[in-house]
């Protein structure tokens, strides 16, 4: 059952309703399920007749409301997700401080191409954001971030590709593009 909380901050009492004031928190909770009811309006009463007002202090600076108690699937969720992000953002920063200086050094491409290596990764990541919120939306967040990791994957194998000898460097630039589109996408999963 949901339960819906005003907050009236700085505002001077309402005519008719001396209950609620500035810096208190009216919390209507519904006596039958299913009801939810909707905020007092002008009138003869100040609540609706099938609610409950419970009346709570606004927090001081500096304090907190308790939180509900963590549940153990929590505790061991919480690390993986954690670490799964920490992974996921490594794989797309990683290869900022190295691919320039391959595109440029070892290529020998000129800096508006370096730019354009680099930047293209960010560009696929906007353009692909939206699929990645209705990859969540509908399938959860779970699947949205393994999805990602598989495709920063397939991202850091098509950069170790490009790296190695014998390809011209016409080929391994080809090969980084595609690579970092990939990258891209990966990173809009996350």
């Amino acid at each position: 059952m949901a339960n819906r909380i005003f907050i009236i901050r700085s505002c001077p009492p309402i005519i008719g309703m001396p209950d609620i004031m500035p810096g208190r928190i009216l919390e209507f909770r519904p006596n039958i399920p299913g009801i939810i009811p909707e905020p007092p309006g002008p009138g003869p009463t100040s609540r609706p007749p099938t609610a409950q007002t419970v009346e709570q202090p606004l927090p001081m600076h500096g304090e907190h409301r308790s939180r509900p108690p963590v549940r153990g699937q929590d505790l061991v969720q919480r690390p993986a997700v954690i670490a799964a992000l920490f992974c996921g953002y490594l794989a797309v920063g990683l290869p900022l401080s190295v691919l320039p200086l391959f595109v440029h050094d070892r290529l020998g491409f000129s800096n508006l191409i370096v730019g354009l290596v680099v930047g293209v990764q960010f560009l696929v990541t906007v353009l692909t954001r939206g699929y990645a919120g209705r990859v969540s939306d509908r399938q959860g967040g779970k699947r949205s971030a393994l999805q990602g990791a598989v495709v920063s994957a397939l991202a850091g194998l098509l950069y170790f590709i490009a790296a190695m000898p014998g390809l011209s460097p016409a080929t391994s630039l080809t090969i980084v593009l595609v690579g970092r589109l990939a990258a891209g996408f990966g990173e809009s999963q996350f």
